[in-house]
């Protein structure tokens, strides 16, 4: 499927759920424009933030960063989430980011056919029984593999236009459940896999 053909079905989805897409947002980028991570990768980044995520809630930081290097987690942890894991105190925005980390899992276990995905709800009440932190994941890991890159490009086009809609929300008050950072943390995600950014840090989210 050509990326027309994808936007076209992406906006007549978004119509059907009483949102109006914008016409003028261009094609998202080719496959042969990017580098789409491996489903190690994916597999590898979900599970360290079923750990980060923990920074949100209160956990020991001490535990969290000895757990991510004894799995063998610590490579997909990045300089700011090393940075804060090393703080001595957490802002309450910062914790609030960590605890918002669950959507960005959400989409990753997607990518990997652990979860189905509805954009217009909140992540799994039993994510992290499926993602579970303080485990050793390598044998996931190890036999992790991703949905067909088709699905993932047509989620990265609906998440593209979708944030358009989210960050304009006030003019959708008729959608019921469209929740800015729900749309945002899955898009960096999926994004990410991808292969939009060269690092975690590096996702730019235009719209």
């Amino acid at each position: 499927m050509n990326l027309k053909s994808i936007k076209l079905e992406t906006e007549n989805y978004l119509k059907s759920k009483g949102l109006e897409p914008n016409p003028n947002l261009p094609l998202i980028e080719n496959i042969n424009e990017v580098s789409p991570r491996n489903a190690r990768d994916v597999a590898s980044r979900m599970f360290a933030m079923s750990n980060l995520i923990g920074m949100g809630y209160g956990a020991k930081r001490s535990r969290l960063k000895k757990d991510l290097k004894t799995f063998q987690l610590w490579p997909f942890v990045t300089e700011a989430e090393r940075k804060n894991l090393n703080s001595f105190r957490l802002s309450e925005d910062i914790k609030v980011h960590y605890q918002w980390l669950c959507e960005c899992c959400q989409a990753l276990a997607w990518c990997l056919n652990l979860v189905e995905m509805d954009h217009f709800k909140r992540c799994d009440p039993d994510l992290s029984d499926k993602v579970p932190p303080k485990t050793d994941p390598s044998s996931f890991i190890e036999k992790a593999t991703l949905r067909p890159m088709i699905d993932i490009q047509r989620q990265v086009d609906l998440l593209y236009r979708l944030h358009w809609n989210a960050k304009f929300r006030d003019r959708h008050m008729n959608v019921k459940n469209l929740n800015y950072n729900v749309i945002v943390e899955r898009r960096r995600a999926i994004d990410w896999v991808y292969g939009l950014g060269k690092r975690w840090d590096d996702i730019a989210l235009d719209t």
